[in-house]
């Protein structure tokens, strides 16, 4: 991984070859995204956005399963709602007054099964995606243990900010992409051993 991050992987192709058949079974259902906006006080940058999004859903439950068998997301992504939450909270008590652009929260639906939520706001924004200056998503964020940088990252290459203060490239998010959109996931970087040991054994599990 390590490799990777600094351009230095090569992948190759191993001399393995599988057949499968996966029976999937498929159900219609009605999910909604939720969002908020708090106006931007100049009446012309008032019409451009800064957009925080997370999603709320998860994995549903395990029928299978006899007990814990409710994938609560406590990790994956309460976590990340939770900072929506204490944003929307916090830009709403900004004194002397807003921002001068809008500023819009979306907690975004079916994320696991595709990504599903942010494709419909992308394409049924209430502000035009033209307009949207950046989205800053909140994904799974480490909740014990002690972060020792902060960072951001898009498609599984990391740009960490950290007390040096640097940055990375802007990358996209594929589906917000196509709506040239900017998007950065914020992420927590290195935390302490805590962390790894605990959250690698509950991650997309019923015990997160």
């Amino acid at each position: 991984m390590s490799r990777r991050s600094r351009g230095e992987f090569n992948p190759i192709e191993l001399p393995v070859h599988l057949q499968a058949r996966v029976a999937s079974q498929l159900r219609p259902f009605v999910s909604r995204n939720v969002l908020a906006a708090l106006l931007g006080r100049d009446p012309i940058l008032r019409e451009e956005a800064v957009l925080y999004t997370a999603h709320y859903d998860h994995l549903g439950i395990d029928p299978d399963k006899k007990d814990h068998n409710i994938y609560y997301g406590a990790v994956d992504n309460a976590t990340g709602c939770g900072v929506l939450l204490e944003l929307a909270r916090a830009w709403s008590q900004m004194t002397p007054s807003a921002p001068p652009r809008t500023i819009l929260f979306a907690a975004v639906t079916a994320e696991e099964q595709g990504l599903l939520g942010s494709e419909y706001l992308g394409t049924h924004s209430p502000v035009p995606p033209g307009k949207i200056s950046l989205d800053l998503n909140y994904d799974a964020l480490a909740p014990i243990g002690d972060p020792e940088e902060v960072g951001s990252k898009w498609g599984g290459a990391n740009d960490l900010l950290s007390h040096h203060g640097s940055a990375g490239e802007k990358r996209w998010d594929w589906r917000f992409g196509r709506m040239h959109i900017p998007k950065r996931a914020i992420i927590t970087g290195r935390i302490t051993s805590a962390w790894q040991g605990w959250g690698f054994r509950r991650f997309q599990l019923a015990r997160d």
